[in-house]
């Protein structure tokens, strides 16, 4: 297969180990909901980034341009939703971290939409309901033995602004097991067309050619296939009915391998 074909593959796999799950009783689990809500987000920014490798094309007037830039920033959300999956549902933890890390990313979400003007009655229903899920949550952390270990300026910066990460998004890659050059140095480029880099700015102006455009792209292609196989292991980690597609996918060929291999590895 060339590499578009296993993009597309891995594509396929992902639809299955996503089917395979649909009979994962959700209702009352909000975690699962939540996790299931990660996985969709991750395919999405997946999928829509190959779309856009293929190439921008807008007849009226007329343009067509392979945007690296776009595809690179795509990477990086993507790679980013699946780093929050691992660290929060997957990573190895005590049960009082795990519960500590869902409530707070939970939390952040909630206290940036209270910023938020509402402009409708339903909306400012809405804030006044998850302001007593915000309450709710703040009791919680208070008999949690690892938000107690922290120290009281950490636990202000959860509590009051929603800061849920402890560790760099470095840090938490290599502990999904992404080697070196990917959890690090390849996000750290990716990194740099989200924020606009000077490095960025110069490859997007220097890349005047279709294939020096494409060449870009190949790359981010390859990492986000790597963030793919990975998604899908930790994706049927957490949903047991989803386990069984992964040897049936090994039996037809072993892209999953290989590409687990390469992001560990390499």
């Amino acid at each position: 297969m060339n590499k578009e074909d296993e993009f597309i593959e891995l594509v396929r796999i992902m639809i299955d180990v996503g089917e395979a799950a649909a009979g994962t009783p959700l209702t009352g689990n909000r975690r699962l909901v939540d996790a299931e809500g990660l996985s969709q987000k991750f395919f999405q920014h997946a999928v829509s980034l190959f779309y856009l490798s293929r190439g921008t094309f807008i007849p009226e007037i007329p343009a067509q341009f392979w945007d690296a830039g776009s595809v690179n920033v795509l990477a990086r959300v993507a790679l980013e939703t699946f780093l929050i999956f691992h660290h929060i549902f997957i990573a190895q933890a005590s049960k009082d971290e795990k519960d500590f890390r869902y409530w707070a990313w939970s939390l952040s979400g909630l206290l940036d939409r209270q910023q938020y003007k509402p402009q409708t009655p339903e909306g400012v229903s809405k804030l006044a309901q998850e302001k007593a899920e915000i309450d709710n949550l703040r009791t919680k952390f208070q008999g949690n033995a690892h938000f107690n270990s922290l120290t009281n300026n950490q636990r202000r910066n959860v509590l009051q602004k929603g800061i849920w990460r402890s560790h760099s998004w470095s840090r938490i890659g290599l502990e999904a097991g992404l080697s070196r050059t990917y959890a690090e140095l390849f996000y750290r480029y990716l990194s740099g067309y989200a924020h606009a880099s000077s490095l960025s700015t110069w490859q997007t102006h220097q890349a005047t050619t279709a294939q020096v455009q494409q060449d870009l792209i190949a790359a981010t292609l390859d990492f986000v296939m790597i963030a793919m196989t990975f998604m899908i292991r930790s994706y049927a980690g957490l949903f047991p009915q989803a386990k069984d597609v992964i040897p049936e996918a090994e039996k037809r060929h072993n892209i999953l391998q290989i590409w687990t291999d390469i992001g560990s590895n390499f």
